[in-house]
């Protein structure tokens, strides 16, 4: 008879827990934000917030036909590749609550998803062209609608170029923490575009989202793709100070990125990043 391990990382589910997410077999995934309005797949993050405008949304509609089809799940695209986010951030003024619709999305997905009986999922992309802290991105060297020869996949040579500052990953982090903390049980969390984000930052933010996901029946994925290459970081540039940002909304008042210094991040760097080997993810099994 076999027994599953005791110690069991923050990245790894129990094979009862495995068993439990493929059970549910049958889902949804909807990409719905400002790229449905500038007709493009990956946006600049340019655009104003008020070009996310939608005169007849209806998410509860989306999660009714999720439950009439027999799903069992629905993932929600909380923020893509132009950084608009479908909930009122405390962390940034670009987001529905400066659009031209301020229903939040994210609450309204959530919501519906409890009363119809569906499991909730959210998806969060690192890939951000309108919040940069000085972070590069794949659309810095890829120009839009360029023939790239292939897919932008993880280890296309766009992609390993890419790469995101520590003042970046601070300010995803915390609007994880909002996401997971401020819409009740998330069943799901999927980190899109985790090779622009170094090795140990990865590693801090899979254990953040373990940590502070609500309901310990809950399921927690592992990030939709997994980098293969070298540790990527900012170079240096010297310190740097962190934005501040007021709340926009009253019940949610106070300073919520302090201002504070930091040098760029220097986790796991080796001196050839040819000879760095990523340790690889332990098996569920």
């Amino acid at each position: 008879m076999t027994t599953e391990p005791s110690d069991v990382g923050a990245q790894r589910l129990s094979l009862t827990q495995l068993r439990q997410w493929e059970a549910l077999q049958f889902g949804m995934f909807i990409h719905f934000g400002m790229s449905t309005f500038e007709g493009q797949e990956l946006p600049l993050g340019n655009s104003p917030s008020t070009t996310y405008a939608p005169d007849r949304l209806d998410v509860d509609q989306w999660v009714s036909v999720a439950r009439d089809a027999g799903m069992k799940y629905a993932v929600l695209t909380t923020k893509h590749v132009a950084g608009h986010c479908l909930w009122p951030s405390q962390h940034t003024d670009y987001h529905v609550g400066t659009s031209g619709n301020p229903t939040d999305v994210v609450e309204a997905f959530v919501n519906a998803c409890d009363q119809r009986g569906i499991m909730p999922g959210l998806y969060y992309c690192s890939w951000d062209n309108h919040h940069r802290f000085g972070s590069l991105t794949r659309s810095d060297l890829v120009p839009l609608g360029a023939d790239t020869g292939g897919p932008l996949g993880p280890l296309s040579e766009p992609s390993t170029r890419a790469y995101t500052t520590r003042a970046y990953q601070e300010f995803q982090s915390a609007q994880i923490e909002e996401l997971l903390t401020q819409y009740g049980n998330i069943g799901e969390v999927w980190i899109d575009i985790p090779e622009v984000l170094p090795r140990c930052y990865r590693d801090e933010l899979y254990a953040q989202i373990t940590s502070v996901a609500r309901g310990p029946d809950r399921h927690r994925t592992l990030p939709a793709q997994q980098s293969h290459g070298p540790c990527e970081v900012a170079p240096d540039r010297g310190p740097r100070l962190l934005p501040a940002r007021r709340s926009l909304r009253p019940d949610r008042p106070g300073m919520v990125l302090r201002r504070r210094r930091h040098t760029p991040q220097r986790c796991g760097i080796a001196r050839d990043v040819s000879d760095r080997r990523e340790p690889r993810l332990q098996s569920a099994a």
